[in-house]
């Protein structure tokens, strides 16, 4: 089907971009960082390397997934499935953990920069250890869903009997029997539930941090009031991003409550929030000033370096057949 095939290039497609911009941002913000974001970047290195997780797993399971009942069907058509079940089960619930965190550490990015305008920088410690507090319900989270796996067969019985006609070649079949169990139940309700008090906090911070920018700031520097606005303007763009997580929780209840189904839509589920790693990397390389101008430096030594190889390919060519020419010229002289 033309549809699966575009599923899978969009997911390779995806994963491989996640990886490489979140690499490099992750490059940039630790060797690179002026002074006035020198604790800062820790946070930066964070969200660099939960979204460069989820992409990279984005590539491994490209999952598909169909909701029966209380049961929910994976079907992996990622490179997971040359190993085992056990790496697709695993791999989607390392997923949705780094994508959680993910959405935790935005939180914790606007914090910071309220933080700093109302008592001043915090220490790399207390930044190090608010990350690690607020990644424990994730790592719960991918703990706990990992041992929600259900029986392969039941899973596929299950899968035949709601969906005759579906074929799964070269795929990988895992779920849940039950979404209601503990296990599963946590994790529904930790991807869905924060979100909303998370988005109301995050608003409230943002109109305090540009009041704080308008009111005490004049003491500082013109170029740190610019990097203070060009950091809070990337977590606003960033703050956008996890809504089109909701979107995929939305068709998600709706197959779920029977309103409609098809296989586009249980793509969609997993391959929309699958862009936002890519996103968030462009966001962040684009709108902070130091990031962006020593990957545009970056940028022009390459296409230098290839014009200067061009041409000077293109003179010892040059040089090659002038001296072809004179030595003909001399061999009819002789003749």
């Amino acid at each position: 089907m033309l549809f699966f095939t575009f599923f899978n290039i969009y997911h390779y497609f995806m994963g491989v971009l996640g990886v490489f911009l979140n690499l490099l941002l992750l490059l940039v913000s630790i060797f690179f960082s002026p002074l006035q974001i020198k604790k800062y970047r820790i946070l930066i290195v964070n969200f660099a390397i939960a979204d460069m997780g989820a992409a990279f797993f984005t590539l491994f399971v490209e999952q598909r997934i169909i909701p029966i009942g209380k049961s929910m069907i994976h079907v992996s058509y990622g490179f997971c499935h040359l190993i085992s079940k056990l790496a697709c089960y695993a791999g989607y619930s390392i997923f949705l953990h780094f994508f959680m965190h993910s959405m935790w550490s935005l939180l914790i990015s606007f914090t910071y920069r309220y933080y700093i305008l109302e008592y001043g920088t915090p220490s790399k410690y207390q930044i190090i250890a608010a990350i690690f507090f607020f990644y424990i319900p994730s790592f719960c989270q991918a703990v706990s869903f990992i041992f929600s796996e259900g029986d392969e067969n039941e899973m596929m019985t299950l899968l035949q009997q709601n969906f005759p006609n579906y074929t799964f070649d070269k795929t990988m079949v895992t779920g849940n029997p039950d979404m209601l169990a503990p296990a599963s139940l946590f994790t529904i309700l930790h991807m869905t539930v924060p979100i909303f008090p998370i988005y109301h906090i995050i608003l409230t911070m943002r109109s305090k941090i540009i009041k704080k920018l308008e009111t005490t700031t004049q003491h500082l520097r013109k170029e740190t009031r610019n990097l203070h606005k060009q950091l809070l303007k990337a977590l606003t763009y960033q703050a956008f991003l996890p809504l089109f997580f909701v979107i995929s929780v939305i068709i998600f209840f709706v197959q779920l409550l029977g309103f409609y189904s098809n296989p586009v839509l249980e793509c969609l589920i997993f391959s929309i929030p699958a862009f936002i790693p890519v996103c968030s990397a462009l966001i962040s390389i684009t709108h902070i000033k130091p990031y962006r101008d020593i990957i545009i430096r970056w940028i022009l030594i390459i296409f230098r370096r290839k014009v200067a190889t061009k041409q000077e390919m293109f003179t010892v060519s040059f040089s090659l057949g002038k001296k072809s020419t004179v030595n003909r010229q001399s061999v009819i002289a002789d003749f």
